[in-house]
């Protein structure tokens, strides 16, 4: 599976827009790696927790945004921020553990969940934040 950034997934917000880029190229990256470089775990390792860190990151970062202009569903989307945190962070760990897996799926995960979150939920916040400009 091809990891790439649409530009149907534009928020609106240069900030949000730029994170969620990042978090698909970083995602090609893992991927590229595993299929470059399959005999060298350090590399891998490194593109897995670069992945992983900057999706944590860019949650904070958008709790934050959504805090700032009153969001009201502020909660209910802090809340599937967690639900993909956890998921990647044990993802992470079964994979630092020496579970059976392919850390490519990790990619393919992320993304395929950010595509739908963006579109369904992330795209919300933004028009909510144009209704209602940050002071």
């Amino acid at each position: 599976m091809a990891i790439e950034w649409d530009d149907a997934l534009v928020t609106g917000d240069a900030e949000i827009d730029d994170q969620h880029r990042m978090i698909f190229a970083l995602a090609a990256k893992l991927q590229s790696t595993c299929d470059l470089y399959c005999d060298q775990a350090d590399r891998i390792a490194d593109a897995v927790y670069g992945l992983a860190d900057y999706t944590v990151e860019h949650f904070a970062d958008e709790e934050s945004f959504m805090h700032r202009c009153g969001y009201p569903e502020a909660s209910a989307h802090r809340a599937l921020h967690q639900h993909l945190s956890s998921r990647t962070l044990k993802f992470v760990a079964d994979y630092m553990n020496g579970e059976e897996m392919a850390p490519e799926t990790l990619a393919e995960f992320v993304t395929e969940w950010l595509r739908d979150h963006i579109l369904a939920e992330d795209v919300r916040i933004v028009a909510f934040a144009v209704r209602h400009p940050i002071a």
